[in-house]
């Protein structure tokens, strides 16, 4: 016989830890570090800074992450990935309180979708054209 269960909650997620909510979440099965980053900066309201290729490719361009060479600027499989973005990123944009940290994240996004595609980048639209590399 079926044992009958209340609903399940994460609410507990609300008032846990940062290292303890973060912990959890990469516990789950598929939730990787930019899903668990987004949960935590998006549903948690704590400070984070996930990273997709978006992110990391814009970062990249303007500078913000080191690459191995100049050349690497012409050869996107020489950037550095997500998880290595984030390790550089974490510490520096910890900085900034939430609700700037999740401005960021949305705007970078928006501007690798929009602007700074992998292949065919938009250049001379671009807002940030004067400041990237």
């Amino acid at each position: 016989e079926k044992k009958k269960q209340g609903p399940i909650s994460l609410e507990w997620l609300r008032t846990a830890p940062d290292h303890e909510a973060l912990e959890f979440l990469l516990s789950v099965a598929g939730l990787g570090r930019k899903s668990a980053g987004c949960v935590m900066l998006m549903a948690l309201a704590r400070k984070e800074f996930p990273v997709d290729t978006n992110v990391a490719r814009v970062c990249a361009r303007l500078g913000w992450v080191p690459l191995q060479s100049e050349a690497a600027l012409e050869h996107l499989e020489q950037y550095p990935d997500e998880p290595e973005v984030h390790k550089y990123l974490h510490s520096r944009m910890m900085s900034f309180d939430q609700e700037t940290l999740f401005e960021l994240h949305y705007l970078m996004i928006t501007l690798g979708k929009v602007f700074c595609q992998k292949r065919l980048p938009n250049c001379s639209a671009c807002p940030l054209a004067p400041d990237c590399d």
